[in-house]
């Protein structure tokens, strides 16, 4: 009879597991090199149609003009080799079985005999007595009970004794024309692939356990509580099939729930957390990818990481072709959508079974170790060439406790945070940190700069809209600094506040020992230091029916305070409702003066200005000195005979006698 000749798998892998284009496929005799030693094929199971060697195969498949195809020969063993189009071995196998040779075929052994053998020992079993045994001989098949017996559960015994070099195939599977019933673990099983392994049947079937092995029905009437806590005592994971599935309690376990499951009665099917470590619960299971894992649009991408799409991701010639042949796992979306996402749930967190206590949506951990290299925890490069927003980063937190917290400096209450930049990281996995970390936030210069480095929005703080109330941007505690520096560290900072009205704008400025208050149209005060400061002045407010004070202080035991006009302006000093009252006090000499000189400023119409002497003394004189030659001058006069004398002011000379001085009309 004809057997068709067919790949171990669907399709002819090349090595590299791309379908095998261009490939060749060779066919020859039981254990001799089928490219030397070729058997006849042909296309037709009527072996009519012969079918040149080496067949070419085109992607993955036997070429039959350009069309896949099948291949025949009246061989039930043989040998069998395919190579790629550089000549590479891709499979090969020199004592090759059909695999249909027979109904329900599980596995064949073949043992070439020696001369007058009469008894064979097989490595698999069978059931002897229910056809599921065949023999072949040098490509014959035996009878059973007249060219050989079943002699055990895996011995099989010639009636004659064999010729030197004969050939026997031991076909060992399943008759499924008997009424015969068999058990699973009797029926051998092997994966059709290189390399794989016998096992049997029953075995096979256990890897996957389904509840409905204990007895579920899911039905959504019949109690499957049982079943379900009979399949949860295996430890396994468990299949819970499509259906609806009434249970009177939760029962945990390891569940693989289908996506057409409903529960009734008063309990679920709880999924037992997995930890990765062996010490917390039952280890998680692991599907491992040896090499990259292109999702999406990332799967455009061909061998030597240039797109064949084009578009947004970069290609080999561009400079960031870094992102997709440098990354293990790479999704590219292309149609405004997310390409990663992480959604996780605490809320099943069993604290006391020693699960974690803390939920992370998406974590990434760098380790820098080697010297000259660089390393990021997280990056994010966002291009934005239109549209409304670019955000490298959006931290979206949002408070559902019903609970208004805020921390303080000192007080670090729970509640939610935007960013929380924790210097040394996690101490338990690395150790403890040598040194402090250089900085929480640097804003630099990449391509090009920022227009602003940090912007609070008007409505971003509580207590403020940006016109009126006062939020909180800023709190540190005390002993915290706000340094401005100059390249050479010579501190300098601005200040910055602006008013609804451009001319009532203020700003405060520092550089190079001095400090200037700014209003719109220039320096409204100014305050320096020089290189060795020792006194200086301090203001006081005071309280009511006091006055505010402008005092000297500083090192030295005397401090007097120097007013100095600019030109030949004088000094003014004038009270808050008009010119005309001007007032100003000046002391004595003393260390302790109590009487003081009084000027006073008077309306119009009302009189004459007014310098009196005032202080604690009954009667305080007031005393000219002059310096020098110098005269002490009252207005201008000129001699005038007829002018009467109208009055005089009474003064005193140096030993005290009085004198009158006349006033001429």
């Amino acid at each position: 009879m004809p057997y068709i000749i067919e790949s171990p798998f669907p399709s002819f892998n090349d090595t590299d597991g791309s379908p095998l284009n261009n490939g060749y496929v060779y066919v020859g005799s039981a254990n001799l090199n089928p490219v030397t030693d070729p058997i006849p094929v042909y296309w037709d199971a009527a072996l009519t149609q012969p079918a040149a060697q080496p067949i070419r195969t085109i992607n993955g498949y036997l070429s039959r003009n350009g069309s896949p195809g099948r291949i025949y020969t009246n061989f039930i063993t043989y040998s069998f080799r395919v190579t790629n189009n550089k000549g590479e071995q891709v499979f090969s196998d020199l004592n090759y079985t059909d695999p249909t040779s027979s109904a329900g075929s599980t596995y064949q052994q073949v043992i070439t005999a020696i001369a007058g053998q009469t008894v064979f020992n097989l490595s698999r079993t069978y059931i002897p007595g229910t056809n599921n045994l065949f023999v072949y001989r040098n490509g014959l098949r035996l009878i059973a009970g007249q060219d050989y017996n079943e002699t055990g559960y895996s011995q099989v015994t010639l009636t004659a004794g064999a010729d030197n070099g004969d050939e026997f195939v031991f076909d060992i599977g399943y008759n499924y024309d008997s009424a015969a019933s068999v058990d699973a673990q009797d029926v051998t099983y092997k994966l059709p692939a290189i390399d794989s392994v016998f096992t049997n049947v029953e075995a096979k079937l256990s890897e996957t356990v389904s509840v409905r092995d204990f007895g579920a029905v899911g039905d959504g009437i019949t109690d499957d509580t049982a079943a379900f806590t009979a399949a949860a005592a295996t430890g396994l994971q468990v299949y819970v099939p499509s259906g609806s599935y009434s249970l009177t309690t939760n029962v945990t376990g390891y569940w693989d729930i289908a996506s057409q499951v409903s529960w009734t009665g008063a309990g679920t099917a709880v999924i037992q957390e997995r930890g990765y470590w062996p010490d917390v619960g039952a280890g998680a299971n692991m599907n491992r990818v040896r090499d990259r894992l292109f999702v999406n649009d990332g799967a455009a991408f061909t061998g030597n990481f240039s797109g064949t799409q084009g578009g947004f991701v970069p290609t080999s010639t561009q400079g960031a072709n870094w992102a997709p042949r440098d990354s293990s796992f790479f999704v590219a979306q292309d149609n405004g959508l997310m390409a990663v996402t992480g959604f996780v749930s605490n809320a099943n967190i069993d604290i006391a079974a020693g699960q974690p206590t803390e939920s992370i949506g998406v974590s990434g951990f760098a380790i820098g170790n080697k010297a000259s290299r660089s390393v990021w925890g997280l990056y994010s490069d966002v291009q934005f060439t239109q549209g409304s927003y670019g955000f490298g980063l959006e931290l979206a937190v949002k408070n559902l406790e019903g609970v208004n917290r805020s921390s303080t400096p000192y007080v670090f209450t729970t509640g939610t945070y935007g960013i929380w930049l924790a210097a040394g990281g996690d101490p338990s996995y690395g150790g403890t940190p040598t040194n402090p970390s250089n900085t929480a936030i640097a804003i630099g210069k990449n391509g090009s700069t920022w227009n602003k480095g940090i912007l609070f929005r008007s409505d971003g703080i509580t207590g403020t809209d940006g016109i009126t109330g006062t939020g909180t941007a800023i709190e540190m505690a005390k002993g915290h600094q706000l340094l401005w520096r100059t390249p050479s560290n010579f501190f300098g900072f601005t200040i910055r506040s602006d008013a609804t009205n451009n001319s009532q704008n203020l700003t405060i400025a520092a550089q190079d020992g001095y400090v200037g208050i700014y209003g719109y149209s220039g320096v409204c005060a100014a305050f320096f230091t020089n290189a060795t400061p020792a006194n200086y002045f301090q203001f006081f407010n005071s309280s009511a029916g006091s006055y505010p004070v402008i005092a000297a202080a500083g090192s030295d035991t005397n401090v007097g305070l120097f007013y100095q006009t600019k030109g030949t302006t004088p000094h003014r000093f004038v009270s808050q409702n008009s010119l005309a009252n001007e007032e100003f006090r000046a002391g004595g000499v003393n260390s302790a003066p109590v009487n003081y000189l009084h000027a006073y400023g008077t309306n119009s119409g009302v009189g004459s200005a007014i310098l009196s002497a005032g202080g604690a003394d009954t009667d305080v004189d007031m005393r000219f000195v002059t310096k020098g030659a110098g005269l002490v001058r009252f207005g201008t006069f000129v001699a005038n005979a007829d002018a009467p004398i109208t009055g005089y002011i009474l003064v005193k000379d140096a030993a005290g006698t009085q004198r009158k001085l006349a006033i001429i009309a």
